[in-house]
């Protein structure tokens, strides 16, 4: 029959070495990855040689007993130092970090290390998982002392900067990710309470508490971290979808204000294959967009927007947002003036106004514009206003 705890500590290395192995691309060409990645990673070693096999298997082969208890708890120091560092990263936005800020952590981490690896030789365990009899102050206590006293500390800070920064965290699978991390933070301090109340009581109350939380903790971490490694290539996709579905609107705009192309446009197919750099190349697409309407509003005035209003209301008073109806009927007039040669009066459409405030709200709003390009109402008040500056 499986033990439930070795079917857990097995499902928890899996999945963590699994995320590892996925992300390694990824954090071989992003300095963004790289934190989360050996974040992971430091995780990954812990849960491997918490697996029974592998225990027994390093022991045998060091000759030295309990040695894969020292190195399960070393590579633990770099997992939650990585996890600070991974989140103060994180906090920066983009600024520069100096280098020996970024290694503090790692260098308290070895420090504690240092306590340790000195401790152990002298330590003379009589439980599983490295401990001595409850409550009993030998050198085993020189040895977990500065662990747990570390393992809080970090852990607690890195729980107070994950949970602050939530709030400013924008985009779902990011923020289900760093959410994620956070609760798992918070069961890690759980983890280390119990790992410290083990010194003291032998209760199988504690023993269980501990081996749930442990493997909680490290589960949420992989299920998080993956999905926040995750969030640049969803954020790709996505840029790489909206400059194709902006590509209809921008092709009719730029063929009538060519010079506006900040670039020679790829082929069709070309452009379709554009995978890498797709958020700045929907950047520009978008600018390119703006900067033929800015043009185009010379060829329109006022009145011609007044008159389009109006028609939408006789026709469709309950129709909602007319703003992108309003603003695809104007552009069409002013490529029509254009192509036809009408003198542009400077400024005479005032559009200070128009779009979003930021990339991804201007996406939206030139996606609606672009939709309702060909749609029947705009269509119909088009061909009305041509008729009428005929007459």
């Amino acid at each position: 029959m499986i033990d439930p705890e070795d079917l857990m500590r097995t499902t928890v290395s899996t999945v963590s070495w699994t995320v590892v192995i996925l992300r390694t691309p990824a954090a071989i060409r992003s300095a963004h990855q790289r934190w989360i990645w050996l974040t992971v990673s430091a995780q990954s070693v812990v849960t491997l040689i918490d697996l029974r096999p592998v225990t027994r298997f390093i022991d045998a082969a060091t000759g030295i007993p309990h040695v894969a208890d020292l190195s399960k708890d070393l590579a633990a120091l770099v997992f939650v130092a990585a996890l600070l560092a991974f989140i103060l990263h994180v906090r920066a936005s983009g600024a520069s970090i100096p280098a020996w800020k970024r290694w503090i952590p790692f260098c308290l981490a070895g420090a504690t290390a240092l306590i340790m690896v000195a401790a152990f030789p002298f330590a003379h365990p009589t439980r599983d998982r490295f401990l001595g009899p409850p409550a009993t102050w030998d050198l085993l206590v020189l040895y977990w002392a500065p662990f747990l006293i570390y393992y809080a500390v970090v852990t607690a800070l890195a729980a107070l900067l994950f949970w602050g920064h939530l709030k400013q965290v924008r985009g779902g699978l990011l923020r289900a990710g760093m959410t994620i991390m956070a609760i798992a933070i918070g069961v890690g301090l759980v983890y280390v309470a119990s790992r410290s109340l083990m010194l003291l009581t032998a209760s199988r109350t504690v023993v269980g508490v501990m081996s749930v939380t442990s493997s909680s903790f490290f589960l949420l971490i992989a299920v998080g971290g993956s999905l926040v490694a995750l969030e640049p290539l969803i954020r790709q996709v996505s840029d790489w979808r909206n400059r194709r579905r902006l590509h209809p609107l921008w092709r009719t705009l730029v063929h009538t204000t060519p010079h506006v192309v900040l670039e020679p446009s790829a082929s069709p197919w070309g452009e379709f294959l554009a995978f890498k750099d797709a958020h700045l190349h929907l950047y520009r697409r978008v600018i390119e967009i703006r900067d033929a309407i800015l043009i185009l509003r010379d060829y329109v005035t006022p009145d011609t927007v007044q008159d389009i209003d109006q028609f939408l209301e006789e026709q469709h008073a309950s129709c909602g947002d007319t703003e992108p109806l309003v603003t695809a009927c104007w552009l069409q007039i002013a490529r029509q003036h254009m192509i036809h040669g009408r003198s542009p009066r400077p400024h005479a459409l005032n559009t200070t106004e128009l779009g979003g405030d930021n990339l991804d709200s201007e996406v939206r709003f030139l996606l609606t514009i672009s939709n309702a390009w060909h749609a029947p109402l705009v269509q119909q008040a088009t061909y009305r206003l041509a008729l009428v500056e005929k007459t």
